[in-house]
């Protein structure tokens, strides 16, 4: 064998084992074999170059993708953010909503003898009506008026209840002042009529 020709030793490193001496993580114990090897063997040191020009390359490339993500990269962190913030505001307008906006149970019964007090409601608030119909005339159906203190009808629905009590959810937030509620019958007579303060 003279000088110019390859040395060859019988057995070569794997792929993985070049890649992890290339990235400093080869096993100690085996390194001292690994590097005598690499000095003798040109076919190795050929394919640790390769290898550590495609380390260096990835790691450029990594960088630059991190200095400068592409823009359909940039876009999906804005969405994500968004899409983080929607879900946040929409968990914590259920959480107020069920806390605090629950709706405002209003009893309505007959006082015999005697003026009726008005009932309170809070403002902003929506309501449940609870109207009994105990002494109430029967009729086939009922309609309920929410009335404001200047006469107008601001709400209404019609209804009919096989019990002897009506329970109605008024969607719609009164107006702190004196509201007026009217139970009538299907022909339009009205049986009750309470005052409602909200306040």
């Amino acid at each position: 064998m003279n000088g110019s020709e390859d040395v060859c030793v019988p057995v070569h490193p794997s792929d993985d084992s070049l890649e992890l001496f290339a990235l400093g993580h080869y096993r100690s114990e085996d390194l001292a074999f690994l590097e005598e090897h690499l000095l003798l063997c040109v076919d190795c040191q050929r394919r640790l170059r390769d290898i550590d020009a495609y380390v260096a390359l990835m790691a450029k490339g990594t960088k630059e993708i991190q200095q400068n993500p592409p823009r359909h990269q940039r876009a999906l962190v804005v969405c994500s953010g968004v899409l983080a913030a929607s879900i946040l505001v929409f968990c914590l307008m259920s959480y107020f909503r069920s806390e605090h906006d629950q709706d405002a149970e209003i009893r309505l019964a007959a006082v015999h003898g005697k003026a009726d007090p008005p009932l309170a409601a809070p403002v902003g608030k929506s309501l449940t009506l609870k109207v009994d119909l105990t002494e109430v005339a029967p009729s086939p159906t009922y309609r309920l008026d929410v009335v404001s203190s200047s006469g107008n009808v601001i709400w209404t629905t019609i209804a009919k209840s096989d019990t002897r009590q009506l329970v109605l959810h008024v969607e719609k937030r009164l107006d702190r002042g004196t509201h007026w509620i009217r139970l009538c019958s299907d022909t339009g007579q009205v049986l009750r009529e309470y005052a409602l303060r909200v306040q």
